[in-house]
């Protein structure tokens, strides 16, 4: 419990190791070292507008489904070019 006038610490996770700290304490992860700007700052707002765990797990879930149509992408991308290059030349002055 609080006592009156103390301020709250402020955790965050860090997006690159996944460890919680207290932004207040430490402006960098103190595992990795990676800037971790708190969700109420990117929003520009308080931490009462951080987002809602429901909210946090839609997002990931999102950005894990682009993900995997981007990488779905470059791997049919890669293919191609690999496909298209097993075809060509063997060396670049011409044939021998």
């Amino acid at each position: 419990m609080e006592a009156k006038g103390e301020i709250s610490m402020r955790m965050v996770h860090c997006e690159d190791c996944g460890k919680r700290y207290d932004y207040d304490v430490d402006g960098f992860c103190p595992r990795c070292g990676a800037f971790n700007q708190p969700v109420w700052v990117r929003s520009g707002g308080t931490a009462a507008a951080a987002e809602s765990p429901a909210a946090q797990q839609k997002r990931t879930g999102r950005l894990q489904r682009e993900l995997g149509e981007n990488l779905r992408q470059a791997e049919m991308a890669m293919g191609r070019l690999l496909k298209e290059q097993s075809h060509g030349r063997r060396l670049p002055g011409g044939d021998l």
